[in-house]
This record gives structure tokens, C-alpha cells and sequence, in this order.
């Protein structure tokens, strides 16, 4: 665990890593689970609403210098155990948008400000091998924006999906199902009464295939 972000396992953690963890599943196979918390603000989509910024060009700009950094170590860590042959899974609150959501559909959709960004975290994530589960499952982001933030309904929010499931491509195992996690009104896939989050949970259940 970090300070606000953890990995709860009910296999054996057999290696430490930053911001992650190496856990036997069984005498064959390991699996990498990451989970990152990466820095709120500057909230570029907040900015394209209150006009402090005006371009895609901007937004990446302001992403890359403050989030793209905090990436990048466990991007480097993510790479050398691909090398090792082993899976990885990256979760968290990214606090940055997914380029596979700001394309030309949704723009032409009159979503995200009709912007079409190529953010940089999900860019480099996707870049190394990575695959985004929700996307995945759910390409057309128009139809399906799977928005995590937020339950909360105001007049001038943004809502967008800023947390987000990764996990390498392998024949070890199959993506079943994912959904999001939220409260009995908010039109959530998985219904917790009491749910106090400000953010919708990401729920992805995995099957391990037989070797």
C-alpha cells in the first residue's frame, strides 16, 4: 500500500515493486498488479471548460508535464517484467482521460468538448503493450463512455472515465466481464447500496485458462 492506494491479494506476494506487487496465482504463474493515484490538477478537461485552455495541443502539454513523470517509473517496471514473460495488470485513478475516448466519434458526438486529444498516459500505456480493458470490451466510446468520475450529478461537472483497468495481452487467461461499481440511482453495471465514493468503481473479472 501507499499512502492513499492499495492491493489486496489472496495469493502470495512474492516480490515488492513500486507502486505494485508480484503475486504467485499457482507453481506456474505470476502475474505484476499495479495501481497508481496520479496528480488531480491541473484537470485539463476542467480546464477546456472554464477556458483556460482552448486546444488539444494544450492538454497534452499540461498532461505531459505533470502526470506523463509520474507514469514513467512504473511504465519502466512494466517493460522489464513483460520482458520476463510476465502478465501485468495496471489499475487506478489515472486523473487524466483516455485518447481512445476524445477521438473524432465522440467529437463528432458533441462529447469532451468535440476535442479530439491524444493523452499522453493513456497513449504511452496502450504504447507499451498494454490493452484497456473497458475499451476492450465497449470500443465505441460515443455509446459506451463508461464514465467514472463522477456519481455526483451537477450542473457544470465534467464527466469522464479517468479510472481505468490495464493488462497485457496473454493467452493465460480471458477478460470475462467488467462493469462499473456504484449506488442503487446512479445507472451503475454493479449496485452497492450505501456507495459514498466520489468515483465509480471498476469491477474486471478474469478467467486463468488452462496450460
Amino acid at each position: 500500500s501507499n499512502q492513499d492506494t492499495g492491493i489486496l491479494s489472496r495469493f502470495p506476494i512474492v516480490r515488492l515493486l513500486t507502486d505494485g506487487i508480484v503475486v504467485q496465482v499457482n507453481k506456474e504463474f505470476q502475474v505484476a498488479v499495479f495501481t497508481v493515484h496520479l496528480s488531480p490538477y491541473p484537470y485539463e478537461p476542467y480546464d477546456f471548460r472554464d477556458g483556460v485552455i482552448t486546444t488539444a495541443e494544450q492538454a497534452i502539454t499540461s498532461a505531459t508535464q505533470t502526470r506523463l513523470p509520474e507514469i514513467e517509473p512504473v511504465v519502466e517496471q512494466i517493460e522489464n517484467l513483460m520482458a520476463e514473460g510476465i502478465p501485468v495488470f495496471v489499475t487506478g485513478d489515472f486523473n487524466e482521460p483516455s485518447h481512445l475516448d476524445w477521438n473524432a466519434t465522440t467529437a463528432a458526438s458533441n462529447l469532451h468538448f468535440n476535442k479530439v486529444v491524444s493523452w499522453p498516459v493513456s497513449n504511452t500505456l496502450i504504447n507499451t503493450g498494454l490493452i484497456d480493458a473497458y475499451r476492450s470490451e465497449f470500443s465505441n466510446a460515443a455509446n459506451f463512455p463508461g464514465n467514472t468520475w463522477t456519481p455526483i450529478r451537477t450542473p457544470t461537472e465534467v464527466y469522464d472515465r479517468i479510472d481505468i483497468i490495464y493488462h497485457s495481452d496473454s493467452d493465460a487467461y480471458t477478460l470475462d466481464d467488467i462493469r462499473l461499481v456504484g449506488g442503487p440511482l446512479d445507472g451503475s453495471g454493479i449496485s452497492v447500496e450505501g456507495y459514498a465514493s466520489d468515483h465509480f468503481g471498476v469491477l474486471a473479472t478474469y478467467t486463468l485458462n488452462p496450460i
